[in-house]
């Protein structure tokens, strides 16, 4: 399990030791108590780093001599490092056991020098509203039935309100959950109202509805917003793996789904 919203990552270092204002504290614990997987990192981080606390000259003495490498990256560290001591140097209490302290060095070396950087491509995420393609009931029994609650949601949809678009149409996939539409519209509402998790479950079932039922252009429509859907949560490979699908048959959103593919092998290169 990763982290959903890297950039929490630098406050929740920030947090373990003890940087953050009581405002920017209040949100890191928040976060901690949502997030499992920063959660886990920080328990299983906080031994090593009561040590670094007691012990910061031994660490301090070991980066040093990596900064003769003279690598950027590296010096870069040692400078926070220099710092992260200044700021906690009144924490210095009761000595701890000796043989510890290389266990110590080695496990803040590889958190400060070897922990892969995580790389943000949630920006590149392209959400746009969807245009309107009108629904074709398969019946006029069932258009009196559903067509009313789905034009209500639309109408919002249409709108800009899409919170209340999503109470009608969430309302109307119970009704027919087998119309690719109300799927693939609740989804770009929920997404468009940034809540991935739910949205990314929408257009999923809209886009296996749409292959069973042979609707192309719809199926390619959940592909490119599924992608940027992934995109939005950091998930690369999910996203690269369904903009490659696009580009694989010509069609409705080849180039754009080119375009993502382009800019995110961009910035995995200069990372």
């Amino acid at each position: 399990m990763r982290c959903t919203n890297p950039k929490m990552k630098k406050l929740i270092a920030q947090y373990q030791f003890g940087l953050l204002a009581d405002e920017q504290k209040i949100l890191a614990e928040s976060h901690l108590l949502e997030c499992d997987a920063c959660f886990q990192e920080t328990y299983h981080i906080s031994p090593a780093l009561s040590i670094f606390e007691n012990h910061p000259e031994e660490l301090l003495t070991a980066l040093e001599e990596r900064e003769k490498s003279k690598s950027p990256f590296v010096v870069k560290k040692v400078k926070l490092t220099q710092q992260l001591i200044d700021l906690i140097g009144g924490w210095l209490a009761q000595p701890a056991v000796k043989i510890l302290v290389p266990v110590a060095v080695l496990a803040i070396l590889a958190l400060f020098l070897f922990w892969p950087a995580s790389i943000d491509y949630t920006d590149l995420a392209i959400i746009q509203k969807a245009d309107y393609l009108t629904v074709r009931y398969k019946s006029e029994l069932e258009q009196r039935s559903h067509q009313e609650l789905f034009e209500k949601g639309m109408s919002c949809y249409q709108s800009g309100l899409y919170a209340q678009a999503i109470r009608h149409l969430e309302n109307y996939v119970i009704q027919d959950s087998l119309n690719t539409f109300g799927h693939f519209y609740l989804g770009v509402a929920y997404l468009l109202t940034d809540q991935i998790e739910p949205a990314i479950h929408q257009i999923k079932k809209a886009n296996q509805l749409s292959v069973q039922q042979n609707q192309t252009i719809l199926s390619r429509r959940c592909n490119w917003y599924l992608g940027n859907a992934y995109l939005r949560r950091n998930q690369v490979e999910q996203a690269l793996e369904v903009f490659q699908k696009l580009t694989e048959t010509p069609g409705i959103f080849d180039n754009e789904a080119r375009s993502q593919i382009a800019k995110i092998n961009e910035r995995k290169n200069k990372s």
